[in-house]
């Protein structure tokens, strides 16, 4: 099926601010991507000019009120038909940076294994934001730690910076509404409330190994308040319950049961 290739998809919003360091993250990967595509999504700023003045293309969502996922479904449905098997999908936010050799590490393993079908990410906090900063910080090390000790096999792959097979998006949409929850042909359930949580267990569900390896680092923001942390982690357990209730209890959501019955 030819070479591995790397399409970055960065969905953005009002994002003028973080995008170019973003964007320059990927251009001093050891392995550069061979296509940049900020998905631009109801901007009011200077996001798409920005993009454009980085050396990214740009494609502008068109009547999109489903936010993060409903603009990457746009993208997708012109992007997937143009890919091939080994052609991969790089999904990345605007705010966030990877590091120097992600991009060939997660070629590197997408070229060996061809069962693979997604690789994520071990996301750490960007600095400051005081003692909030820093709580915020060891969390995101302990969970990198305990990611490695299982030998890269992960719980969730991060909407920070995660990269999939354009085959297993491809399986994923045609699998909606039918074995997985969401509109037939969608990549992104736009029903979830934590859309990468969910795409987890979508490609799970359908047999796809996932892994995140040691390598794959990426600096994320943290929030700044305790009512924003709050908020954040409130949303993320919200949809993580959420789909949970989606899909049941199966052999591919036990563990996940399992957690939520724990922090309960």
């Amino acid at each position: 099926a030819g070479d591995v290739t790397v399409t970055v998809l960065i969905p953005a919003h009002n994002e003028e601010a973080s995008l170019p360091l973003t964007l320059a993250s990927l251009r001093s990967q050891r392995q550069l991507p061979d296509r940049v595509l900020v998905v631009a999504d109801n901007c009011t700023d200077r996001t798409v000019e920005v993009a454009r003045a980085h050396g990214a293309d740009v494609y502008e969502t068109v009547g999109n009120v489903h936010k993060k996922g409903g603009a990457l479904n746009q993208a997708l449905r012109d992007l997937l038909p143009t890919l091939g098997d080994n052609d991969t999908v790089m999904v990345m936010d605007a705010d966030s940076q990877i590091g120097a050799g992600f991009l060939a590490e997660a070629t590197r393993r997408f070229t060996d294994d061809r069962a693979l079908m997604a690789v994520g990410g071990l996301f750490e906090g960007e600095q400051g934001h005081g003692l909030l900063g820093q709580f915020q910080r060891n969390e995101y090390t302990r969970y990198q730690r305990e990611i490695r000790r299982r030998d890269g096999r992960v719980f969730v792959l991060t909407g920070t910076a995660s990269v999939f097979r354009a085959s297993a998006l491809r399986a994923v949409a045609a699998a909606r509404g039918a074995q997985l929850p969401g509109t037939p042909g969608e990549v992104y359930d736009t029903f979830a409330l934590t859309e990468d949580n969910e795409l987890t267990i979508a490609i799970k569900s359908l047999g796809g190994l996932t892994v995140s390896p040691a390598a794959c680092t990426v600096v994320t923001e943290l929030m700044p308040t305790w009512r924003m942390l709050w908020a954040q982690r409130l949303r993320w357990q919200r949809g993580a319950l959420e789909n949970l209730g989606s899909y049941g209890v199966t052999p591919q959501t036990l563990r996940y049961w399992a957690q939520q019955i724990g922090i309960g």
